[in-house]
């Protein structure tokens, strides 16, 4: 619906507490035993296409709101995309790798900047807002040995997709001194990006 002179809020009469039902259907459609398929043809899932840890982060994210909402599939769901961004870790490089064949090769060391923000963003979400400490255990080992390689990309998308992830964690764990100088590193290098190409029509962060 556009906003104008029928917007939402000159409605009076919709009650915008209602929410439809979650479905979860293509969810499910999509995750096998290994984790989320990157794509789809239409409804069903392209098996050429194989899968990616960015999609496997929003996954868990999703699948954080449903433990909130009381989804009993939750848990099991998270376990799984949990799974998968545990098993993309790469230990010699410090990086999450991004994709995956179908017959669960890796196509890659390291993933890009961006996807290792994203991660980075799933696992503290997942640490400031669910209840399952057998996912938090993990998840934190993850998140503290994945956090320093965000400081030597250049990129800023996966700064502040980072950034996403230390908010959401520090909700939790207000006493963290190495993750609040990491997070107040990543805020300051933004900064200077804003400033340096910012002008009076131009609100952001790149040329």
């Amino acid at each position: 619906m556009e906003y104008g002179s029928d917007s939402l809020a000159e409605q009076p009469d919709m009650d915008l507490g209602k929410l439809p039902p979650v479905k979860l259907d293509h969810l499910h459609r999509l995750t096998d035993d290994t984790g989320m398929l990157q794509h789809a043809s239409f409804t069903v899932p392209n098996f050429h296409e194989g899968y990616c840890i960015d999609d496997n982060a929003r996954a868990l994210i999703v699948s954080v709101y449903l433990e909130e909402l009381g989804h009993g599939e939750a848990f099991d769901l998270a376990c799984r995309y949990l799974a998968f961004v545990a098993y993309a870790f790469n230990p010699e490089t410090g990086c999450f790798r991004n994709f995956m064949n179908f017959e669960r090769q890796w196509l890659e060391e390291s993933g890009s900047a961006d996807s290792h923000g994203r991660t980075l963003w799933a696992l503290g979400h997942l640490l400031g807002r669910s209840q399952h400490s057998g996912l938090q255990g993990l998840a934190e080992r993850l998140f503290k040995q994945g956090l320093p390689a965000i400081l030597d990309t250049p990129h800023a998308r996966g700064w502040a997709f980072a950034l996403l992830g230390i908010h959401a964690y520090l909700r939790r764990f207000t006493h963290a001194p190495a993750i609040i100088k990491i997070r107040d590193e990543l805020a300051q290098r933004l900064l200077h990006l804003y400033q340096r190409h910012r002008s009076d029509d131009w609100c952001w962060y790149e040329d």
